[in-house]
């Protein structure tokens, strides 16, 4: 844990060179069989020149050692790409980043069967994302989001605040957690943080990082005994 807080801080406060290289391009998949954890983000949108789920990315997978993948803001990216890589690498953690309403960080607890809006490439997906008599999908947590959230650590000053939400919206974060749902993965949810804005990645990684380091130790720590 101190170990884990000591890359976190180091990170916060110089920019990373795997972040910047992140931005480029994603990280090639791996050839093993089976990954523990899988960390995706998304790209830029909505005329944003960054997202700031890519921005964390890098530090989130130092930490867990885990494995990352950026997602254009594609409707066809996940089965494209996402589809693909959870093939691959059939991880036992699957968790989806991307940016959501400003002053919170939100954990999904569930995803909607509907989709609406145009991507980047100005496409427009199927007003449904399966069976139209199917309305929800609930997350998979190792265990329920009330006893999860009461377990965090208090959260250094400045630090986003952690919140539960039942509305991941109708946008590509709820496709791709519809979408991850479908997966064999054991444990899979969805994380959205607070846009980036014009704020610099430095500023961004320490208000954002402290919180959500914290949520995804505990998720990780509770998977370890399902």
């Amino acid at each position: 844990m101190a170990m884990r807080w000591l890359v976190l801080m180091t990170l916060a406060l110089a920019a990373s060179p795997l972040a910047a290289e992140d931005h480029e391009t994603s990280p090639a998949a791996p050839t093993a069989s089976e990954v523990n954890l899988l960390i995706t983000a998304f790209g830029p949108f909505d005329g944003r020149g960054i997202n700031g789920s890519s921005t964390v990315l890098p530090d989130l997978v130092q930490a867990f050692n885990g494995q990352a993948l950026v997602l254009p803001v594609t409707w066809a990216s996940l089965h494209d790409q996402l589809t693909p890589a959870i093939a691959s690498m059939r991880p036992r953690i699957l968790i989806g980043l991307g940016e959501g309403h400003p002053g919170a960080i939100a954990l999904e607890l569930r995803a909607r069967n509907q989709a609406r809006g145009k991507d980047v490439a100005a496409h427009s997906p199927p007003p449904w994302l399966g069976p139209s008599m199917e309305l929800w999908r609930p997350s998979r947590l190792p265990e329920s989001h009330i006893q999860m959230l009461a377990r965090l650590k208090a959260l250094p000053e400045g630090s986003y605040p952690i919140n539960a939400s039942q509305d991941a919206g109708d946008y590509l974060c709820n496709a791709w957690l519809w979408h991850a749902l479908g997966s064999q993965s054991p444990i899979v949810c969805f994380i959205h943080l607070p846009p980036q804005g014009e704020r610099s990645e430095q500023e961004y990684r320490q208000a954002v990082l402290p919180g959500l380091i914290t949520l995804l130790e505990q998720i990780i720590s509770d998977s370890k005994n399902r």
